[in-house]
């Protein structure tokens, strides 16, 4: 046999040598599919909607992470259900703001056990948000004009909701003001329908930039074509609230987000996506990562985020 067909067939052996042992070896397993749920808020934030863009560029970048973002009612619904249901601290990781932990803390509303078993671990920071009124209303110039007239605010769920309340408290207005609890989407509507007087709104923005941008009340207001305005909180309201063990503080912005020349001094809280400190690090540590790399096109689609 010359040495050409030796050649041939040993390199045929060789193959089949290599392939016996490939096929002998463990296979290197691919990890199932992870899927994270996601608390988020109502339509109308801007929450779900930037959220459910992370969720779909997972769905197309990454191997085995994806995300499952559901609407609620908002975050203090989200911290109850975090609370309330330990079996979600290995999936889910939920909007919560520093107000509402305070809130539980306390054992205050509908959090008379406090945290229970639940531990709130940041996974990522959201921001500072700001809350404060917006009207069209001349009548209405601080939040003690409030006084027999009527206040539109979130969802009662929702943090925004929430401090509504708190700050109608601590302005002395509790048995003085109605307060409507009104989905975000619906709110200027309701507001151009006569419903109420003015609108306790939070913006997003950066704390360092004072660069704000406007969840849909907001451009809705703006786009209305009636003169809307944003009225600050008064320092003692704040004050008292603060000093009741509520996580809020004073923020002076530039300019109010409405584009009307500034300043004003609004509630500050800071918020974040939260997980229980057993969430798993691993799954943790994907997601934070894949949203630093992405962070350029999440921003160019989803305005909320720019502001991270």
């Amino acid at each position: 046999m010359d040495r050409g067909k030796v050649a041939s067939i040993l390199t045929v052996v060789a193959v089949i040598a290599a392939l016996v042992v490939a096929s002998a070896l463990p296979a290197v397993a691919q990890r199932p599919i992870v899927t994270i749920n996601k608390l988020s808020s109502p339509a109308g934030s801007g929450h779900p909607e930037a959220w459910q863009l992370i969720g779909s560029l997972l769905a197309k970048k990454h191997p085995w992470l994806r995300l499952n973002v559901q609407e609620t009612s908002g975050y203090f619904f989200n911290l109850k259900a975090m609370i309330e249901d330990p079996w979600r601290y290995k999936d889910t990781m939920a909007g919560i703001e520093f107000y509402g932990l305070s809130v539980a803390r306390t054992g205050r509303a509908d959090f008379p056990a406090g945290l229970k078993n639940f531990k709130p671990t940041v996974l990522i920071y959201d921001s500072v948000w700001s809350y404060y009124l917006i009207t069209p209303n001349p009548e209405v110039k601080t939040l003690y004009d409030l006084k027999g007239k009527r206040l539109i605010t979130g969802l009662k769920g929702g943090t925004t909701g929430q401090s509504a309340i708190s700050a109608v408290e601590a302005a002395g207005l509790k048995d003085h003001t109605r307060i409507e609890f009104i989905t975000f989407a619906r709110q200027i509507d309701a507001m151009n329908d006569g419903l109420g007087d003015a609108v306790w709104v939070f913006t997003p923005g950066n704390a360092v930039t004072h660069n704000y941008t406007g969840p849909i009340m907001i451009t809705e207001a703006k786009a209305s074509g009636k003169p809307y305005r944003a009225v600050g909180v008064p320092a003692e309201v704040i004050k008292k609230m603060k000093d009741s063990g509520l996580d809020v503080f004073p923020l002076t912005t530039p300019r109010d987000i409405l584009d009307r020349p500034g300043p004003i001094t609004v509630i500050g809280i800071v918020g974040g996506t939260l997980v229980d400190a057993t969430f798993p690090e691993d799954v943790a540590y994907e997601l934070t990562k894949f949203v630093v790399q992405n962070a350029q096109e999440i921003a160019e689609s989803a305005k909320w985020f720019r502001y991270w």
